[in-house]
């Protein structure tokens, strides 16, 4: 019996044909023997049976062809509907596939609209701020000078102070976030940072918190050091807000890149961890665990934007009930950091200098009030302006000494730059200072400027102004 069921039914229609065949042709043999064999010769009456039998055969040839045809015909359109079921099969896969990725752009050009209108909110308030933060200090300071050894009066000028650099590091949070803040790239030794860092790390970390610093070896990252100790305490403060016991902070060397050497800094917690989902939003801006109230979003979000700046990586890997880890890897530097204190500037600038000439250019009253009283009590001869044209009106008069020019970059009829611009035409080789709350590309072109951000501290400016024109000689002035 054959195997195949088409194959036997081709096969028993072809025997039924032949048997057909055979029946007629053997009716009109029998037909012709009776009527016609007495007349017929012998030889004509066999050459009529013979020729319908090969008749036959062409005709039953003819038709096994034509079912071979036609089973070969249906093979090949059932192939076809079967390509053409797996192509419209994968056309719809892809256009789910595409209406996906449509979607999902679709989202993210949203979420970097909304990511681009909130930067640009947050650096304007920032640079608002940053003024009244300019102000404030150098009220405290004023304050400071005047309290004498009263003991409460200088407590009270103490906590005003400290508010007011809790609410600096608040606005360079939201500068960073902008892409505004100004950063200085320069080799930071990771383990000087951190021994300078510690003691005010135990204290935000709080006495029910171990905090270990572990050195594997130092490394010296290109980046901002003031920047990068404010990822530093985002990380710290993060894990003790998520219930950590421990903190671990571990310096070593990185798996090297095409680039170059990598160094690596982590903050390791034994804290309730996070769901991979958490995980995985827990670097987008605004995003938080916290109670209403009790965090930003910022501060993972901030410490991404800072690395990525400079080149580096932020890394998070975290299990539910094993704690967290964060891995921050910077470009690494093969020369020394110098050995500056994190609180050098804030430090600096207290002496008196010598008797000098300084154009002021500030659009903001009480900020120019505060600059020109500042520079005034170190013994600066000070001269304070509104805008461009009362700058140039001061430097075409050659009567009035200029030694150093410090400008602000937004003001009312132009920018800092087109001061500094004035200032090489009219007194070439004299230093200037940019002062400025936020980046743009412009300030950014000015790369060859110096730059002091705001908001800044009394002992800061007087500092920054001391590094501009150490080399210039006092000049006996009038008044």
């Amino acid at each position: 019996m054959d195997s195949k069921p088409g194959q036997s039914r081709s096969r028993r229609i072809d025997a039924a044909i032949v048997m057909g065949c055979m029946l007629a042709v053997t009716t009109a043999a029998a037909v012709q023997l009776t009527v016609v064999m007495r007349v017929v010769p012998v030889a004509q009456f066999f050459a009529v049976p013979l020729a319908l039998g090969v008749a036959f055969g062409a005709l039953i040839v003819k038709i096994r062809r034509a079912i071979q045809r036609e089973r070969e015909l249906a093979a090949e359109l059932a192939a076809r509907e079967s390509a053409l079921a797996d192509l419209n099969r994968e056309l719809e896969s892809k256009v789910v596939e595409r209406t996906r990725d449509l979607e999902r752009a679709h989202e993210q050009l949203i979420h970097a609209q909304k990511m681009e209108a909130v930067g640009r909110v947050a650096g304007g308030v920032a640079h608002d701020f940053n003024n009244m933060l300019t102000i404030m200090f150098g009220c405290a300071a004023e304050l400071e000078r005047t309290a004498g050894s009263d003991e409460r009066q200088r407590a009270v000028v103490a906590e005003l102070a400290a508010a007011c650099e809790r609410a600096r590091q608040i606005t360079r949070q939201l500068l960073i976030f902008s892409r505004r803040e100004v950063a200085c790239s320069a080799p930071v030794s990771l383990r000087g940072m951190l021994e300078e860092l510690r003691p005010m790390l135990t204290r935000l970390a709080g006495k029910g918190v171990e905090l270990r610093v572990a050195i594997e070896s130092d490394q010296i990252a290109s980046c901002d050091k003031g920047q990068l100790e404010q990822v530093v305490v985002n990380l710290v403060v993060n894990a003790r807000d998520a219930g950590a016991k421990t903190v671990v902070l571990t310096v070593g060397q990185g798996i090297a890149t095409d680039s170059g050497p990598i160094a690596r800094l982590s903050v390791r917690d034994d804290g309730p961890g996070m769901s991979p989902e958490t995980a995985r939003r827990a670097l987008e801006p605004f995003f938080t665990t916290k109670p209403s109230g009790q965090g930003t979003g910022l501060g993972l979000s901030v410490a991404d934007s800072v690395i990525r700046a400079f080149g580096g990586s932020v890394d998070l890997s975290s299990t539910l009930g094993a704690g967290t880890t964060v891995t921050v890897r910077l470009p690494a530097e093969a020369r020394a950091a110098e050995p500056v204190g994190m609180h050098s500037a804030l430090q600096s600038g207290g002496e008196r200098a010598p008797r000098l000439a300084i154009l002021v250019v500030e659009d903001e009253a009480p900020v120019r009030a505060i600059m020109l009283r500042i520079l005034q009590g170190a013994g600066y001869s000070v001269t304070a302006v509104e805008t461009v044209q009362d700058a140039v009106q001061v430097m075409t008069d050659l009567a009035r000494p200029v030694d150093a020019l410090l400008t602000d970059y937004q003001l009312p009829d132009g920018t800092g730059a087109q001061v500094i611009d004035a200032l090489a035409r009219h007194r070439p080789g004299v230093p200037c200072l940019l002062t400025t709350g936020y980046m743009n590309a412009d300030v950014e072109r000015l790369a060859d400027v110096p730059l002091l951000p705001k908001p800044f501290t009394p002992s800061e400016l007087k500092a920054r102004v001391a590094e501009l024109m150490p080399a210039r000689p006092a000049r006996a002035l009038a008044g």
